[in-house]
């Protein structure tokens, strides 16, 4: 089309491959140059979490990795979509229904922890270590003390004649201990409640980015850059010429050296 034979176009592609080399090479070190600075201009500041642990556990403080924000919401959904972090309701509820739903949430929340790497797993205050507490000494004393000899009543009062027509909720109110074991039931709910708020609290728990400007300035990296400008050379102006006077005149400009700090 523009009367270039092929092998025209070759010669040309052999001629501008030095300019194109060149184009990248000035590319590549700007890049080299900008990028570090822009990405030098921010920091990022792990937020810390203060939680007052339920179940007498104490007040500890997390720095939450992105594993453990993860492995938190994935607990926290199990907690809230359970009897188990409900308080109890004594005229709806059944005891033996939130025993079942706290004996799945042990084999829940050990199939999350086995899947966690061995160095989030190893961390002394990361939710793994939070988990395993709660459930070793938060929940299993109770279970411990009540589950088996509840069960065991329940399975014969559900068996008597006069217990066919009522309600589960009527028929556990007859157990020896009941109110004494709901009281310590509805104390541990309210310890899976606060324990799902804190779960909360670490999800929410995010890396914030603060500018290099925000930085004291003892914190802030070193960086000069000195600019110098090279002295002009001397100029000579000459006045007129008179019959019997000669005056020349030379005047000398010298730059002045510039030292500018970047902060």
């Amino acid at each position: 089309m523009l009367g270039l034979s092929i092998a025209d176009l070759g010669a040309l592609g052999r001629a501008a491959k030095p300019v194109v080399l060149l184009l990248l090479g000035m590319g590549a070190g700007v890049l080299s140059i900008v990028v570090p600075r822009l990405l030098g201009r921010f920091r990022y500041r792990i937020v810390s979490v203060t939680l007052n642990l339920p179940f007498g556990l104490g007040n500890v403080v997390y720095e939450p990795t992105d594993q453990d924000r993860v492995l938190a919401w994935r607990l926290y959904v199990q907690l809230k979509t359970r009897k188990a972090a409900l308080i109890f309701d004594d005229a709806n509820d059944v005891i033996a229904d939130v025993y079942d739903s706290l004996y799945e949430l042990f084999a829940i929340t050990r199939s999350l922890l086995s899947d966690l790497p061995v160095s989030e797993a190893a961390r002394p205050e990361g939710v793994a270590a939070l988990a395993l507490r709660v459930l070793n000494d938060g929940i299993r004393p109770h279970l411990t003390k009540w589950q088996a000899a509840f069960r065991r009543w329940w399975k014969t009062a559900l068996e008597l004649p006069e217990n066919e027509r009522r309600a589960p909720q009527d028929v556990q109110c007859d157990y020896p201990h009941y109110y004494e074991l709901t009281d310590e039931l509805k104390q541990m709910n309210e310890g899976l409640v606060r324990y799902a708020e804190d779960l909360l609290a670490i999800v929410r728990a995010r890396a914030h980015r603060r500018e290099a400007e925000e930085r004291p300035e003892a914190e802030r990296p070193a960086e000069t850059t000195t600019t110098t400008t090279t002295p002009a050379p001397a100029t000579t102006a000459v006045e007129p010429v008179t019959p019997y006077l000669t005056s020349t005149t030379s005047t000398t400009t010298t730059a002045d050296t510039t030292t500018t700090a970047v902060g």
